[in-house]
């Protein structure tokens, strides 16, 4: 008898799969955050577990400075150093800006589709070829 999920899914696709990366990135990063309390290594490893688990290939991390009323990228993984500083953005200015100033998700399916991506910390030739896809989700501060 053949399992219907493996005949639909490649083994690696499957949502039990996904969930048990899911669960095995939570693990690894609450055993991290356990044993150092300075965000700055947290953060980057948990940037490279996503490299690991999920297949991330340019993750970062921007975080809003109040005092410049901008946000810029503070943690970053697979991209050049050069990249990341490029990475400032104002509110509401692209895709970044606007999960910035309104604290919701944002999922673009297709980046070469998408007027508001700005393309401005990779440019869209040092990609790969074919469709691109970013999440962006919001920090909520819960204090």
């Amino acid at each position: 008898m053949t399992d219907p999920e493996k005949c639909e899914y490649g083994q690696s696709e499957t949502p039990a799969f996904w969930r048990a990366q899911e669960m095995l990135l939570l693990q690894q990063v609450v055993a991290l955050a356990g044993k150092n309390f300075n965000p700055d290594p947290v953060l980057k490893e948990m940037l490279h577990l996503l490299s690991e688990l999920i297949g991330l290939n340019r993750g970062r991390i921007v975080l809003l400075n109040p005092a410049k009323g901008s946000a810029s990228i503070t943690h970053y993984y697979g991209l050049t150093k050069i990249e990341a500083e490029r990475g400032i953005y104002e509110l509401n200015e692209g895709i970044t800006g606007r999960v910035l100033a309104t604290g919701q998700v944002v999922i673009v399916q297709d980046i070469d589709n998408d007027p508001v991506f700005l393309s401005r910390v990779v440019e869209r030739q040092n990609l790969p070829a074919g469709q691109g896809s970013v999440p962006r989700f919001p920090h909520h501060d819960w204090s």
